[in-house]
């Protein structure tokens, strides 16, 4: 169960790919300037019952194709939120390590 019933996320984020060999990395920001582009500032929305959180990420991940994974972390500046994190603001730190399984009927990352 998630924690404060946020089960639910929605990124709208800017994105990079650049392969090298069997390995992809990828960079994602919610800020267009950050790819030399014009655009708007785009955010996160975790929700799930009452609760929602808003934020705006800057992360990136090397995605091993070989391995079948994906490693990677990065920053979302919390913005605010409805219910419990109504006025929220701070910085989340986090780490990611992905399992891709190709062929799932779940999709093809397994966290």
């Amino acid at each position: 169960m998630a924690p404060f019933g946020l089960t639910n996320f929605d990124s709208r984020t800017y994105g990079r790919f650049d392969e090298r060999g069997t390995q992809i990395f990828s960079r994602f920001d919610a800020d267009p300037s950050v790819f030399g582009i014009e655009g708007n500032l785009r955010g996160d929305r975790y929700f799930g019952g009452s609760n929602e959180l808003f934020g705006r990420a800057s992360d990136s991940a090397v995605i091993d194709l070989v391995q079948q994974t994906i490693v990677g972390g990065g920053i979302i500046n919390v913005t605010g939120g409805t219910g419990i994190f109504d006025n929220a603001t701070g910085l989340i730190t986090f780490t990611q390590e992905d399992r891709l399984t190709p062929g799932s009927p779940d999709g093809p990352i397994n966290f």
